[in-house]
């Protein structure tokens, strides 16, 4: 009896393991997918496209009518300041990358590794911001916001990992003349939360925090054990009222 009790409890642990809520990244599709890739090892020797990293989480249980998502990432180089290449999305950073900032999307047509809930929802509508040396010379903060229509809002599965976002560095003024010195620097890019909204109906927004498979990617290389340590405050007011 004793026996066939702890079996049980190990079956038990083991689904609760498998559909715990958590965050995931990675280039090019998310983790779970299978085709992502954990580093970017661009050769930084073109100006043409962007690579594409792609956030995705599997949610908690309990919601049922999920109008939207509120992430924060950050990003560390392994230089003590942010080189001109980095310094993106700022009147004050390199002449080129300013006008090609780090953009932010949220559709995922070609995209099969995970769940597409804004498609099927209507899709969304959001974006984000770029913050140079937030939180440190070296360092950036990237936030989005991402929402749909809360008649579309729909109930999420705890056992089901959904895209989120999709965040897109240009390659511009990476060579030539003139260009962005820095495209070489090593880099490490955290997903540290992605606060999930519901319809005022409902009374959890639940942030998750935990990673699922990874949190995180690197840019050649990373940096070491590569966990940015969350810089705090964030304010979101100023981010959700360019898409209200």
């Amino acid at each position: 009896m004793k026996k066939v009790l702890i079996c049980a409890a190990l079956v038990a642990l083991a689904a609760g393991t498998a559909s715990a809520a958590g965050l995931n990244l990675g280039w090019n599709e998310c983790p779970s997918g299978g085709s992502y890739l954990h580093d970017m090892a661009f050769a930084c020797t073109s100006n043409s496209g962007a690579e594409i990293i792609i956030g995705s989480y599997i949610p908690p249980a309990g919601l049922l009518e999920v109008n939207g998502n509120e992430m924060v990432l950050d990003l560390q180089t392994n230089q003590a300041a942010l080189s001109p290449w980095w310094n993106m999305g700022t009147a004050s950073g390199c002449v080129g990358r300013t006008t090609t900032p780090v953009l932010t999307d949220f559709g995922f047509a070609s995209l099969f590794g995970c769940t597409d809930y804004w498609g099927p929802a209507g899709g969304a509508s959001g974006g984000g911001g770029y913050l140079p040396a937030y939180g440190g010379p070296n360092r950036a903060r990237i936030v989005m916001v991402a929402a749909i229509l809360e008649a579309n809002a729909t109930a999420l599965d705890p056992g089901t990992e959904y895209y989120s976002f999709k965040v897109i560095i240009s390659n511009a003024r990476t060579v030539g003349s003139p260009n962005c010195p820095g495209c070489t620097d090593a880099a490490c890019i955290v997903l540290n939360s992605i606060k999930i909204t519901q319809n005022v109906s409902q009374s959890a927004n639940p942030t998750v925090t935990n990673p699922a498979v990874s949190n995180f990617v690197t840019w050649r290389g990373g940096l070491g054990n590569c966990q940015v340590t969350p810089a705090r405050n964030t304010t979101w007011g100023s981010v959700k009222a360019l898409y209200r």
